[in-house]
């Protein structure tokens, strides 16, 4: 159902994608657990996780980051039901202690930079393409409704925004395997370098789901 979408806007998307400069930075310092405060601030910036949050508190959740994302996705797996579900809730448990508040965009951004061929980037645009398109895939079918994730009135309640996360997570995992040979085709075919099919589809999901986002047909 998607794969002339995703063929004619493949290019596109791995331009916007390459573009985003400060993602191959947050990677790198991830990687290596030594970070610039200053470019981590300015790629949250960037990424809108600051929206909602006071001037006052943004350093704080630059430092909340900093302090705690080795210990938490240390020696972990993503691709471990359990272990994706420790790292969503730890870093949304301190989060949400600094600033309490909804941290599911945030965590899952911030997550992709350690894991960035694994973690899947919330994002309602491709919620919204999620709902469409699980009646339609019959690969979808088979995993429960995307539902709606709660906004936290407590800490209680973050739990259940993980176990909404992981259920959108494995929905979008189930597109980009349906289409992992085309993207490869399409990767040797353009001699494109952009390397994270996870972020292609979500992209295209996304454009599916913005109201304004222009795309190729």
């Amino acid at each position: 159902m998607l794969q002339s979408f995703i063929e004619s806007n493949y290019v596109h998307i791995c331009d916007m994608q390459r573009s985003i400069l400060l993602d191959e930075n947050m990677k790198d310092m991830a990687s290596r657990d030594e970070f610039d405060s200053v470019i981590v601030k300015n790629w949250m910036r960037d990424y809108g996780l600051f929206q909602g949050i006071k001037a006052e508190h943004r350093e704080l959740i630059v430092e909340v980051y900093i302090e705690n994302i080795s210990k938490i996705v240390d020696g972990r797996d993503p691709t471990l039901l359990s272990d994706l579900e420790f790292m969503f809730d730890e870093l949304q448990m301190l989060f949400y202690s600094a600033v309490p508040r909804k941290w599911l965009s945030a965590v899952s951004k911030l997550l992709w930079c350690s894991f960035p061929n694994d973690i899947v980037i919330y994002d309602s645009f491709v919620e919204r393409t999620l709902v469409v398109l699980q009646p339609l895939l019959p690969e979808l079918q088979e995993h429960r409704r995307v539902g709606v994730s709660v906004s936290p009135k407590t800490e209680q309640d973050i739990s259940s925004i993980t176990s909404f996360y992981i259920n959108y997570s494995s929905l979008v995992h189930e597109i980009s395997a349906l289409h992992s040979e085309q993207l490869q085709a399409l990767r040797e075919k353009y001699s494109e370098h952009y390397p994270h099919d996870i972020r292609i589809i979500d992209k295209a999901l996304w454009m599916i789901g913005s109201p304004n986002q222009s795309y190729h047909i």
